[in-house]
């Protein structure tokens, strides 16, 4: 987009890339551990944060992170950890909360405001998920948005999932260009209008 820095975070390292489902999965699996969430992947995307935020053409009041998939799931969580991201969006993401964090209730409000971009039919985020993110939103006081797409699956957002043989995964256009504007509104309450790419 034309007037807006653009940095993709890289988390697995340069040339690691799943060649299927399997192995994006085992890829993904080390960093939503216990152990490595709230200390590998979040010091890879603060980092990436901190490099965007240290560029002297970059305002660093209307920073935006998106993520899709454990990507959605990555980007929530800079908005729990309240890194002062402007805005954060979520497109068919893992909704978990941090493990071993401490009571919603005893944490700062988030100060990040927050857009769920959700398909209906996404059966891998289940229900109590999307239960439990919005009583932790509620009880941090967050600024946020959850908007549910009606038949789209998880990866709605993705056209070579088209065809997906996997149930509750599969590309919906409608759901996709829906989503894309929704995120074009938000951040156009920090930028002004946004032109559609």
């Amino acid at each position: 987009m034309e007037g807006f820095v653009s940095l993709a975070a890289d988390v697995y390292g340069k040339g690691i890339i799943g060649k299927s489902r399997e192995e994006s999965l085992l890829l993904m699996k080390p960093y939503k551990t216990k152990e490595n969430r709230s200390t590998l992947l979040k010091g890879l995307t603060t980092a990436a944060f901190d490099y965007v935020k240290s560029l002297p053409y970059v305002d660093d009041k209307k920073i935006f992170a998106i993520g899709y998939c454990f990507g959605g799931l990555a980007v929530l969580d800079l908005a729990r950890y309240n890194i002062d991201l402007a805005a954060v969006v979520s497109f068919h993401g893992t909704l978990k909360p941090i493990l071993d964090a401490e009571s919603p209730e005893t944490l700062k409000p988030i100060n990040t405001r927050i857009l769920i971009c959700h398909g209906d039919s996404d059966t891998h985020i289940p229900l109590e998920d999307v239960l439990n993110f919005t009583t932790e939103m509620k009880a941090r006081k967050a600024d946020w948005q959850f908007i549910t797409y009606s038949n789209a699956k998880h990866g709605f957002t993705e056209p070579h999932l088209a065809n997906s043989p996997y149930e509750g995964i599969g590309y919906d256009e409608k759901a996709a260009k829906r989503s894309w504007t929704a995120m074009l509104n938000l951040f156009a309450e920090f930028v002004g209008n946004v032109e559609k790419i």
